[in-house]
């Protein structure tokens, strides 16, 4: 997961905090995109982050190894 989240970091330029904190629901790897609500971010606005290709993958094989643990 670790390995995952350091590759994922540069790709997605979002504070470690938001990306530590990341929860499946916020995340539509479909149209890729990511959501962020206000609650979690800094400045109290949501925020919406685009996916790229990169990231999408790295997300699919994360979502292999945490979603089978959440069971």
């Amino acid at each position: 997961m670790t390995r995952c989240a350091l590759k994922l970091a540069p790709l997605v330029i979002m504070r470690h905090v938001e990306l530590r904190q990341a929860e499946w629901t916020e995340f539509r790897l479909v149209d890729g995109k990511w959501r962020i609500p206000t609650k979690k971010m800094k400045m109290r606005r949501p925020y919406r982050a685009p996916l790229v290709s990169q990231a999408l993958a790295i997300l699919r094989e994360l979502q292999k190894i945490t979603v089978g643990k959440a069971r």
